[in-house]
């Protein structure tokens, strides 16, 4: 019974950690916003989240979840911005007005985001400066290859 009480003690005292952790790390490096997922053409609800970018990675980090890492980790070079659009009437229960709404796909995945003006310029930039996914890969070693060749010539 004793290690029972122990370890649920122990188990509260790790989610109060991660939640911690989450709350004020996680929360101080990020933009806050809404965004919701859709694979099938239908849009599921919404969830508060926080985006930040980190190297070419967009990572996702929902507010309910207490995972340490991201839940979702988007690279840049598969995503592409499909629209961005203000909130419709139906949509204002839940989001600001002065909202924007990005729709951003990932392979066969759409994500919409609600942010601020500012916050969905910053990601549109971001997205749209990445380096095209066509760009041909250099084989260093058959460049290097390619060079001793030419110097035996």
């Amino acid at each position: 019974m004793r290690f029972a009480i122990v370890l649920v003690v122990g188990l509260v005292l790790v989610a109060v950690a991660l939640a911690a952790w989450r709350f004020l790390i996680v929360r101080s490096q990020g933009t806050g916003g809404l965004f919701r997922t859709s694979s099938t053409g239908v849009w599921g609800t919404w969830h508060y989240a926080l985006l930040r970018y980190s190297g070419d990675e967009l990572l996702i980090y929902r507010l309910t979840s207490l995972l340490p890492a991201a839940d979702i980790v988007l690279h840049r070079t598969f995503l592409s911005i499909k629209s961005h659009r203000r909130p419709q009437s139906g949509e204002l229960d839940v989001i600001d007005p002065d909202t924007v709404l990005i729709t951003i796909e990932h392979g066969q995945r759409q994500y919409e985001f609600a942010l601020e003006h500012h916050a969905a310029k910053a990601i549109i930039a971001w997205v749209e400066s990445a380096p095209s996914e066509r760009q041909e890969r250099r084989d260093h070693r058959a460049l290097l290859m390619k060079a001793r060749r030419q110097r035996g010539r």
